[in-house]
């Protein structure tokens, strides 16, 4: 649904110059479709409240574009469905790279592997 929303975006912002008709009869289907997703979205908000839902409300991540030349424009706003029915917001994270000291001579992490054994322990007994 929101690779629906975000193609849909970028294939009006794409014609609305170009072909001014398409990019109409397009943003009036993308008003429908938005009007069922957000349909959907509720039904998911409701199954997620249910005993057992042992699933996430959060999107997955494509694995290939099968349109690759409309990526060119930018990511659009998330629709209204996604960030106020399932209350989803979007957010960077920062990856902090470790220090030097925090390093081994090979580039691996020092890992105190005595803490985790203990952590480990404690979560088995």
């Amino acid at each position: 649904m929101r690779d629906e929303h975000n193609e849909m975006y970028t294939a009006i912002a794409t014609n609305i110059m170009l072909n001014p008709s398409l990019a109409s009869h397009l943003s009036r289907e993308w008003q429908l479709r938005d009007q069922v997703n957000s349909s959907i979205a509720r039904r998911l908000l409701q199954a997620s409240k249910l005993y057992g839902f042992s699933g996430s409300l959060f999107p997955g991540t494509r694995l290939s574009n099968d349109s690759p030349e409309l990526i060119a424009i930018d990511t659009p706003p998330p629709p209204f469905w996604y960030t106020h029915i399932l209350c989803i917001s979007e957010t960077a994270m920062e990856v902090e790279e470790p220090e030097d000291d925090e390093m081994t001579g090979d580039g691996e992490p020092n890992v105190d592997e005595s803490v985790l054994i203990d952590i480990l322990k404690q979560v088995v007994l």
